[in-house]
């Protein structure tokens, strides 16, 4: 690497701490920073075999000693540089994970209060819609259990409850298992706690 792509890299090694880049600009950074300094090992060995070598006297070897010294402290730069891109890299990945989750955080309290309010909205009076319905189903079921048990017209076929008219089911049995019923099975809180009066239905659930 020549010394203005070394300029260069610097460049954009003290840009990134002013400006504090998206973490992957800082990993590619990290990574560009290690092929320079490996380049630089390369160059400093070159250098430290020309500097040492007995046969170069004089300007040359003054020259290959002060070219040696100054890749060497270029080197040390750049292993100083990457330790403290490590260190913002590291910084920059917890302050993008702890944006991250602040967005998910408001995202989810957004939701959370739209349903809440909502809820509050929908609940009370279709709770009650639901239990008073449930209620008159009852009420009608338990009537046409008693007339066809015990005053069905003549030649009249039995009534069928009200839910598998609804449902069009023939029976609330399905094999050897068993059809949940939705008067039965249904259960509904009551919107504002009441502890003598915890649910809307059924009546007197506990």
């Amino acid at each position: 690497m020549s010394n203005p792509d070394v300029e260069k890299l610097e460049a954009r090694i003290a840009q990134s701490f002013v400006l504090r880049p998206p973490s992957p600009e800082v990993a590619t950074l990290i990574d560009e920073l290690d092929v320079a300094a490996q380049h630089m090992e390369e160059r400093i060995g070159q250098v430290r075999e020309r500097a040492l070598n007995p046969t170069i006297i004089g300007e040359g070897a003054r020259s290959a000693r002060t070219e040696l010294s100054e890749a060497t402290f270029q080197h040390d730069r750049m292993k100083e540089a990457k330790r403290r891109l490590q260190e913002l890299l590291i910084a920059l990945k917890e302050t993008e994970k702890q944006a991250k989750r602040q967005a998910d955080f408001d995202a989810a309290r957004k939701v959370r209060d739209d349903l809440a309010k909502e809820l509050a909205e929908v609940y009370p009076s279709m709770s009650k819609t639901l239990a008073f319905l449930v209620c008159r189903i009852n009420a009608c079921d338990d009537a046409i259990e008693r007339i066809n048990s015990r005053a069905l017209p003549k030649g009249a076929t039995a009534l069928v409850p009200v839910e598998l008219v609804a449902r069009n089911l023939r029976s609330f049995y399905d094999g050897p298992t068993s059809i949940p019923r939705i008067a039965t099975e249904m259960r509904l809180p009551g919107f504002t706690f009441d502890p003598h009066a915890r649910y809307l239905w059924p009546k007197g659930a506990t």
